[in-house]
């Protein structure tokens, strides 16, 4: 039913439909009944008792409207009624979204324990997505390195893409491994859920301890950023240096725009300087439109850089891609293998 059906009912009815239903029943509602059935009752009618239920309720409502159509208060008092059991049953996105409108203190009053737990059971994204920056850097900043390190499902990189970047300088500041220590323990595939600015401000807080992280973090932290983030605040040395630490396998991590930044960044005649194979990987990463923005001459460099092997290791749209931007004399100017090897990748 939608908020108009539901309205038929007074309290005394929704009071009578809710005692009957367990807690699993509950969260098959949709979030509209489920607001108006939360909103009808009140929480203070609600036995103690009833946490199971609570927790169905709230898990059965759009975190996107805490706060909004279903009041904060209205939303912190039922899970106030939980226990932790109770509270990880509503998923995800539920527990991200209510931990989203709390205000410091509320987050602080939660045990490191708990908010760990809680922490467990959301992915990265439910964390970026739903998450403040305030309540996500008080949550962070309540872990312990242990903690940290523990978790595998992309929170980590769910916390820092929720933060402001201005969050990110702070946990900076407190010197030591915070930082960066959080960041090294990072897969390269975490780095998706951390936003562009969030991905600049790491970029810029770890400095000089960039260089310590691995291949793969760095192809994730630099695939976060935009285009104009690495070609305006990374001069060419320092992209040469990040593109060498990347193996040909995580380039993918990077993606095709940051690719094209890159290599506009250093230049070409830097990044035929680098290991044949990474440079195929970078190759891999672009689309037709992406070889056109670089242009003809550029490709050629490219290509002729290339031996083969490498040529043939390549996607088809990237052959294709190289192919269709190259005149006929660059064509020319590759030797017979290279040119079966551009062949035999389209």
């Amino acid at each position: 039913m939608d908020a108009t059906g539901m309205g038929q009912f007074d309290p005394g009815q929704m009071t009578q439909a809710f005692d009957v239903m367990s807690g699993a029943d509950l969260g098959l509602m949709g979030t509209d009944a489920a607001m108006s059935m939360m909103n009808s009752i009140g929480i203070d009618q609600i036995a103690v008792e009833a946490g199971d239920k609570l927790a169905g309720l709230v898990g059965a409502i759009d975190p996107t409207q805490y706060g909004h159509d279903i009041s904060k208060e209205t939303v912190l008092d039922a899970f106030g009624a939980m226990t932790v059991d109770q509270a990880l049953s509503m998923g995800g996105e539920q527990l991200a979204g209510v931990i989203g409108i709390m205000d410091t203190q509320q987050v602080g009053n939660m045990t490191t324990e708990d908010k760990a737990a809680f922490t467990q059971e959301m992915t990265g994204q439910d964390i970026q997505q739903f998450m403040s920056s305030d309540s996500a850097f008080s949550m962070f900043t309540s872990f312990t390195m242990e903690q940290t390190t523990s978790f595998q499902d992309g929170q980590l990189g769910g916390m820092f893409g929720a933060m402001d970047a201005d969050k990110i300088t702070e946990i900076a500041s407190f010197g030591g491994e915070v930082l960066s220590g959080a960041v090294g323990s990072m897969p390269g595939t975490d780095f998706q859920n951390v936003g562009s600015d969030s991905a600049m401000a790491i970029y810029d807080s770890m400095a000089d301890k960039i260089g310590n992280l691995e291949g793969e973090q760095v192809a994730g932290l630099l695939g976060a950023m935009d285009h104009d983030q690495i070609t305006q605040n990374i001069d060419s040395s320092q992209v040469f240096d990040l593109a060498s630490s990347i193996q040909a396998t995580d380039w993918g991590l990077v993606g095709g725009d940051s690719t094209v930044a890159m290599m506009e960044g250093m230049g070409v005649s830097q990044v035929v300087e680098m290991e044949g194979t990474q440079v195929a990987g970078m190759v891999n990463n672009l689309g037709a439109d992406q070889f056109q923005s670089l242009g003809a001459k550029q490709v050629g460099q490219i290509a002729s850089a290339l031996e083969g092997d490498q040529l043939a290791s390549l996607s088809n749209e990237a052959a294709v891609g190289m192919g269709t931007t190259m005149t006929a004399d660059q064509f020319g100017q590759l030797d017979s293998d290279q040119l079966m090897g551009l062949t035999t990748a389209i």
